[in-house]
């Protein structure tokens, strides 16, 4: 789930104090120590938005006084850096997706409530990340950027290690054969360089973005879901069967790595595919 867990100041969209409980109860679940508020309507948010820092914003999407878009739109203008989860019943494909290109960071259905304690892990290690990085890699959303692997960087770590300690070495001998281990230095690099040049090009192909990784038909298809076209649209669009649509969806999940059409949307936003205005 991640290791952000522990307390959190959570700011909770929501006109039901039953469903609130149930939050809060699966934010605990998820090893969270919620510190929270309930607000459900636009002056009321707008004064807690202001009078605190929070670390995260839940909201409802079907309450009568304020729509989860609304509520979105709200919180990016007071608080644009925190994330925005919608936890709803009744949320359609399509105003989900309409919400991520907004700003939202993932929706969460109410019959599927134990994603939430993931998706808010997953979105607090996202904010931490970017904190430290400007390109991390790409995660489950495909929101991060081309780079080295983990295990690319210790290969590299490895490689200069050995480097530093034929250095040293030269740095204790004297005369002929301190010149031998600097002649070995330099051939060492010139082994290095290329090394760490392939190991670059291989992480960068395994991060590509969609256009090196999907075809062309699939491109349309990812674009279209991206924009917030139901599968029904897109097969008309397209002249393709709905199954058709829904196997080159399945196919798009499986060659990003990305297994919800909020991380389709996210990559879609990343690599240029759509714009994030709505």
């Amino acid at each position: 789930m991640g290791d952000r867990t522990g307390p959190l100041d959570v700011l909770i969209v929501e006109d039901s104090e039953t469903d609130t409980k149930l939050l809060i109860q699966e934010l605990r679940r998820g090893g969270f120590s919620p510190h929270w508020e309930r607000v459900e309507t636009a002056p009321t948010l707008r004064a807690a938005l202001t009078r605190r820092r929070w670390q995260l914003v839940i909201s409802d999407s079907g309450m009568p006084r304020l729509n989860a878009l609304e509520a979105l739109a709200l919180s990016k203008e007071v608080l644009p850096d925190v994330p925005f989860i919608i936890v709803s019943a009744t949320i359609t494909e399509e105003t989900a997706v309409q919400a991520i290109r907004m700003g939202a960071a993932d929706y969460v259905t109410k019959e599927h409530l134990d994603r939430l304690g993931a998706a808010v892990a997953r979105e607090l290690g996202s904010a931490s990340r970017s904190e430290v990085s400007p390109a991390p890699e790409l995660d489950a959303r495909g929101a991060g950027g081309p780079g080295l692997s983990h295990a690319l960087f210790d290969e590299v770590s490895e490689l200069l290690a050995t480097l530093r300690l034929t250095v040293q070495s030269a740095q204790r001998r004297r005369g002929p054969s301190r010149e031998k281990v600097l002649a070995d230095v330099l051939s060492l690099i010139d082994q290095v360089i290329p090394r760490v040049r392939a190991m670059s090009r291989s992480g960068r192909t395994r991060h590509a973005p969609a256009a090196q990784r999907l075809t062309p038909r699939q491109l349309e298809v990812l674009k279209l879901i991206a924009e917030g076209h139901s599968t029904k649209e897109i097969a008309v669009r397209l002249e393709l069967s709905a199954k058709t649509v829904e196997s080159h969806r399945a196919q798009i999940m499986d060659r990003l790595g990305i297994n919800h059409v909020a991380g389709l949307v996210h990559y879609a936003i990343r690599f240029g595919i759509v714009s994030s205005q709505v």
